[in-house]
């Protein structure tokens, strides 16, 4: 559910509202949604790559394979999700605002 809200608030961005507080509430939802996609990503990229790399060692069995793909793909994912945001906020940002 949470991700639908964030791709609904993205897309907003699109058509942002004519109210200069809403369109203000809105740059700055997507903002927080932003950092949270890349604090997410990026920490699960690091810590994914850091056990890949053999720098840290899991208490635990782990499964490569799984790693990998979380690694290079899903994780990834999120962080090329949140930067690409990011860059969307600060366009709106620099459109929307100083109207």
């Amino acid at each position: 559910m949470l991700k639908l809200v964030a791709g609904v608030l993205a897309l907003a961005l699109l058509h942002p509202p004519a109210d200069a507080f809403r369109r203000r509430v809105l740059i700055l939802a997507n903002g927080v949604v932003s950092a949270i996609l890349c604090v997410w990503g990026g920490v699960n990229v690091v810590v994914g790559a850091l056990v890949l790399g053999g720098a840290v060692s899991p208490s635990g069995d782990i499964d490569r394979y799984a790693l990998r793909w979380y690694v290079f793909l899903w994780d990834m994912w999120f962080l090329v999700w949140g930067v690409t945001l990011a860059l969307a906020v600060a366009v709106a940002r620099q459109t929307y605002v100083s109207q």
